[in-house]
């Protein structure tokens, strides 16, 4: 699985293949590329039922090339959420948890008992414990 559209070229390792299959987002990426005055080749073949727009670009240039590449992809890319309604109610759901969870956290009461405290209020109980223990020993041994 290929998780970019960019990879080494097979053979001529001083290449990266950028792939588009939108003709539109291909020639916008052409169009960074030439306002940055990267030199390219183009090869377009067809891929099943779509085209294949191929970009080689020399590795000297591959942050130059990268940034083209995540600029043309930002540009026509589709929202995660598209309905506006639903986003920003998402975006308000999310926000009012998070301040939720802020000021529970800065106002946790009196009443709130740490995992130390109750540690250390087991511990007494346990020692108050072991000394009732020890004086009835002790009252029997003297009865």
């Amino acid at each position: 699985m290929l998780l970019s559209n960019y990879k080494e070229h097979p053979t001529l390792n001083n290449y990266l293949i950028f792939t588009y299959t939108k003709r539109d987002m291909a020639d916008y990426f052409a169009k960074l590329l030439e306002e940055k005055g990267i030199a390219y080749k183009l090869d377009e073949s067809e891929y099943g039922r779509s085209d294949l727009f191929l970009y080689a670009v020399k590795t000297s240039y591959r942050s130059e090339a990268v940034h083209c590449n995540f600029l043309a992809y930002g540009k026509y890319r589709k929202p995660l959420v598209s309905n506006t309604v639903i986003r920003y109610s998402l975006l308000t759901l999310f926000t009012g948890l998070m301040v939720l969870g802020v000021y529970s956290y800065f106002n946790r009461g009196a009443k709130t008992i740490t995992k130390g405290m109750w540690v250390k209020s087991r511990g007494t109980q346990i020692l108050q414990l072991k000394q009732d223990v020890n004086k009835t020993k002790q009252n029997e041994k003297s009865n």
